[in-house]
This record gives C-alpha cells, sequence and structure tokens, in this order.
C-alpha cells in the first residue's frame, strides 16, 4: 500500500527537494493500491516540495483535435489520467489557458507558469502549437 511517506522518500531519492517546480507525468495505475488514492499521491508530492515549492502537471485536451480550439474552457477534461483531472480541481490549482497543450499548478510559482500561456500566439511545432 502507497503512503503519502513512500511518495515523499520515492521523489527525495530521485533528487526531488523543497522549493522544487516539478512537471509530474503520470500513470496512477502503475502505482498499485494507494492508501487515500489519488490524494495519497498528490499529497506526498506537494509535501516534498513543500510551500515554496510548485507542482505542475500536464492536462492536454487531444483527443478530439479537429475540434479542441472550438470546444476548449478552462474546466475541460485532461486527456491524459486520472491524476490530472484529480489534480487540476484541487482548490488552489491554475490551470493555463491554452486548448491543446495546458497544464495544471499548484504552490508558490502556479501563477507565474500559468497566467500567460496561451496568450503569446501560435508556435506552431512538432507537438501541436503552443506547446510548454
Amino acid at each position: 500500500m502507497v503512503t503519502i511517506r513512500d511518495m515523499k522518500d520515492a521523489l527525495a531519492s530521485l533528487g526531488v527537494v523543497e522549493g522544487d517546480i516539478l512537471l509530474t507525468h503520470s500513470s496512477f495505475k502503475s502505482l498499485g493500491p494507494c492508501e487515500d488514492g489519488a490524494a495519497t499521491v498528490i499529497g506526498g508530492i506537494l509535501e516534498a516540495l513543500g510551500e515554496s515549492g510548485t507542482a505542475v502537471f500536464p492536462t492536454l485536451c487531444q483527443k478530439d483535435w479537429n475540434n479542441v480550439y472550438k470546444n476548449w474552457h478552462l474546466d475541460a477534461e485532461s486527456d491524459v489520467g486520472y491524476l490530472t483531472n484529480y489534480f487540476r480541481k484541487l482548490p488552489g490549482a491554475r490551470r493555463s489557458n491554452q486548448a491543446t497543450h495546458s497544464v495544471a499548478a499548484l504552490g508558490a510559482k502556479a501563477e507565474y507558469l500559468t497566467e500567460t500561456h496561451g496568450q503569446s500566439g501560435l508556435r506552431y511545432g512538432t507537438y501541436g502549437d503552443t506547446p510548454f
């Protein structure tokens, strides 16, 4: 059973320290049983980062690629997993306003990381328009 402490210890073993910005690509089911589900995973990340750190998750919307710009809104479901949807709905989480490559952030630099994403015009590239 994965606990918050397990998550925090695992991140520390990877070199994550308080005050870091951590972009997490995730697979909730690959972790196995978690004590309190997604709350355990996110809780471990937030504890590892401390009050001065910032957690970031991609909240990409790409399944309906042809209509994504027409249908985009800040509460659109993320297409990249359970943890991303859980995280983006947490109190205080900020989501960038970008239709295909949005991110959600929570912590000291959440506003800074999300406030202007998507406002600088399109930047065409391999991974779509205006990737983070």
